[in-house]
């Protein structure tokens, strides 16, 4: 009996042991999974790091790009703004220079180089050219043109003044009453501000303010309705004579009709048309001539006491 106690409690024993050596088998093999699992662990994360920090990165860069593109675009969106102050500051010296040269007081003239009519597609480029070269503004009383989009826009960012001549220049249609021309002239206007963001404020008669006489209608009534618009209004000084057709005179004569008269002046208004090649065969002489006798180029302003208001 105590034999077979004995036995039994040898193999109880027995049994335990193997249970024990199962466990810490398992123990050990859970061990082996953990570890191996907890470094795969660190190794994805290692690897996340990375490319959190590449996308960091990356994110820094486009959010840098991103900060320059909009301070970029903010410039942009007010760089009207700052034209229009850079304009008003150089307009304002400018009726001060033709104040001063008026006064007889100045070592310069002031000249105002304008062409009606236009624009025109063949010839209006190659006087934006001559102008550009002389680096001299001027004034184009334009009329409203369709599919001329580029020139008006040229004219513009060339800092010549855009000037009303009204809409269509038929003399006896806007000439016909002192509304008919208002609606013409208020027409062009529209125009040119849809195409340009310009509201024009200084304009031409067609044919010149003496035309309103001419055509039986009452001058200070018509006056006092382009006044009401805050429209100043010019004639000229001198013209070269284009008017009565682009090839009416030579370009020699077209020149010598400006330049053996300016020198009696100390302000002048100079009357062309873009459309006439003649004209623009002697446009730079007629600078030549001109800057040598004292004068300086300025575009027209509302302001400019050259400019009338009655």
């Amino acid at each position: 009996m105590a034999k077979t106690e004995q036995k039994t409690g040898r193999n109880s024993g027995q049994t335990v042991n193997i249970l024990l050596a199962v466990i810490c088998i398992v123990l050990c093999a859970l061990s082996i999974y953990f570890y191996r699992a907890c470094d795969s662990l660190n190794t994805a994360v290692l690897s996340d790091d990375a490319e959190l920090s590449e996308l960091l990165a990356i994110y820094d860069e486009k959010s840098a790009e991103l900060a320059e593109v909009t301070e970029t675009r903010e410039a942009f969106n007010d760089l009207d703004g700052k034209i229009a102050e850079i304009k008003e500051v150089y307009f304002k010296n400018a009726v001060k220079a033709e104040e001063l040269a008026r006064s007889g007081n100045a070592d310069f003239k002031v000249c105002y180089l304008t062409f009606d009519d236009g624009p025109y597609v063949a010839t209006t480029p190659l006087f934006l050219d001559v102008l550009e070269e002389y680096d001299v503004q001027a004034t184009f009383f334009c009329l409203a043109k369709e599919g001329l989009d580029d020139l008006y826009k040229r004219e513009k960012m060339n800092c010549h003044t855009i000037g009303n001549h009204t809409a269509s220049h038929t003399i006896r249609y806007v000439y016909s009453s002192i509304d008919t021309f208002i609606k013409d002239l208020e027409e062009n206007r529209e125009f040119i501000q849809n195409l340009l963001g310009i509201t024009t404020d200084v304009m031409r008669f067609p044919g010149g303010s003496p035309q309103i006489t001419y055509s039986g209608l009452n001058r200070t009534k018509m006056i006092e309705r382009i006044q009401e618009l805050h429209y100043g209004y010019i004639d000229w000084t001198l013209m070269t004579g284009d008017g009565g057709g682009p090839y009416f005179m030579t370009p020699d004569e077209f020149l010598h009709n400006v330049v053996d008269y300016s020198a009696d002046y100390d302000v002048i208004s100079v009357l062309m048309h873009d459309y006439s090649n003649n004209t623009l065969a002697c446009l730079p002489e007629m600078i030549e001539i001109l800057k040598e006798q004292g004068y300086i180029f300025l575009p027209l302003s509302y302001d400019a006491p050259i400019v009338k208001k009655e």
